[in-house]
């Protein structure tokens, strides 16, 4: 969001451009997804196959704790022998949609996985194309009965496709759609508290130790800017604080009264006013504490 800021010390006025970082911005989400991605591209490429996963529940009754309902359920659904038998490791990301009859809690998964079912014999050389798909369809109808039994549900929606260059994005992008804030009749801090409760991506198996440098680094770098003018970093603030100071509207912090308490000299750089000034012949002398120099 661009707002103009003005320097202090040199009064000089620029605009510049501040994000929340938050995962449910419809800016800012993109932007740390964006990061994400690249981040862990390179663990991705690594899979030998690479399957994509989707896992749906129950729509729930509440939003509050659904989330963290599908991750707890699926942490432990990894430790059951049809998945540790299947698969090897990978990624996941949690979403919450509206699918028309209210809240939607689902997961994307990307998985090292070659054949993600027990019962069903894989494809093997020398089947048909015909032959291939209804195996497939078997695969994907075991997962889909093995998935509603462990959640204790007459049946549960799920998705397996072998992985394409746009499976990674789809698993690790933002957890809620902005669009379907107005769609969910709750309150939008409801959404957002259910969003930011915890870590909504996550890794496990051989995608776990690999990717330590990619946990728990969400949220976008802070920087601190600076004046491009003087190059002082504690003297800029927002132009509508200045402007409140004028109006008699509050008054300026210590933090601010000694950034006033700056002078700049193109040819000298920064001084402190009140210890050092230019006399008549150009020259910078010290003078003592009590000569101060008005800002």
């Amino acid at each position: 969001m661009p707002f103009l800021i003005t320097c202090l010390c040199c009064g000089d006025r620029m605009e510049v451009s501040k994000g929340c970082a938050k995962r449910w911005c419809p800016v800012c989400g993109p932007k740390v997804a964006a990061k994400r991605y690249h981040r862990i591209a390179p663990i991705a490429r690594r899979m030998q196959w690479p399957l994509s996963v989707m896992l749906t529940v129950r729509n729930p009754a509440g939003i509050k704790g659904s989330v963290a309902m599908l991750a707890d359920k699926f942490r432990q659904f990894r430790r059951t022998k049809f998945w540790q038998k299947c698969v090897k490791g990978g990624f996941v990301g949690y979403e919450l949609t509206h699918n028309g009859n209210g809240a939607h809690v689902h997961l994307h998964a990307l998985v090292d996985c070659e054949w993600l079912a027990v019962a069903t014999p894989r494809p093997a050389r020398g089947h048909t194309h015909t032959e291939i798909a209804r195996l497939c369809q078997l695969a994907q109808a075991e997962l889909s009965a093995v998935w509603a039994a462990y959640l204790e549900q007459p049946q549960a929606v799920v998705w397996v496709r072998r992985a394409d260059r746009n499976a990674l994005a789809e698993t690790i992008k933002y957890p809620f759609k902005p669009s379907d804030f107005k769609k969910l009749k709750c309150s939008l801090s409801e959404i957002i508290d259910e969003i930011d409760a915890g870590r909504r991506v996550a890794t496990f198996g051989n995608c776990h130790g690999t990717s330590k440098d990619f946990l728990g680094k969400d949220l976008l770098e802070p920087h601190s800017a600076t004046c491009k003018v003087c190059g002082a970093s504690s003297s800029l603030i927002p132009r509508a604080v200045v402007d409140q100071w004028a109006r008699g509207c509050g008054r300026p912090s210590k933090k601010h009264e000694a950034a006033m308490d700056l002078e700049y000299y193109p040819e000298t750089g920064l001084v402190t006013a009140g210890k050092w000034f230019r006399n008549e012949h150009g020259i910078m002398c010290e003078v003592a504490d009590e000569d101060m120099i008005p800002w």
